[in-house]
């Protein structure tokens, strides 16, 4: 009995120190997996200043990286552009940030195909290396909590419910 009894002893003492220790790995994964966006200033083609930050609690925000002379990005903004009226409905804000171009590059680009979405000009790149964009196109899904839920070089619609539940 007393071997028993100092087995199940160990085991609970064990136990005390291991279960915060997983807890805490959990926790870090979860912050892994869900990493905060980084808060930014950018104008947009009228010369307002528009901060991420502004939109968070709020709404979920789509932001979507992008260049003119990039032949998928040109066909991922009229999907973006399609999408865009149901996005507003389901509060996801879509931000289309140029990287790197000048603003009369980006102006003559956007007057040309019609594009009715927010335009942010990244003209430096800063914005585009905080998020170690690899590439365009490049979507950053938010949701409402500042988390990014969903990167990647396609329009995410399978991955939208994801915006507003966390």
């Amino acid at each position: 009995m007393k071997k028993y009894f100092k087995r199940a002893l160990l085991i609970f003492m064990l136990s005390l120190f291991l279960l915060p220790a997983c807890v805490w790995a959990e926790k870090q994964v979860l912050k892994e997996q869900f990493p905060i966006a980084a808060d930014f200033k950018l104008n947009d083609l009228d010369g307002k200043v528009v901060v991420l930050g502004d939109y968070l609690g709020k709404n979920s925000v789509l932001l979507f990286f992008w260049t003119t002379w990039c032949p998928y990005c040109r066909s991922e903004l009229k999907e973006l552009q399609n999408e865009e009226s149901e996005l507003l409905k389901d509060k996801v804000v879509v931000l289309a940030i140029n990287s790197g171009e000048q603003k009369d590059k980006v102006a003559s680009f956007v007057k040309k195909i019609n594009l009715t979405s927010r335009v942010l000009l990244d003209q430096d790149g800063l914005v585009s290396d905080r998020y170690e964009l690899l590439g365009v196109p490049t979507y950053f899904l938010i949701n409402k909590k500042g988390e990014v839920v969903f990167s990647g070089n396609h329009f995410p619609k399978e991955r939208l419910g994801e915006a507003d539940v966390r």
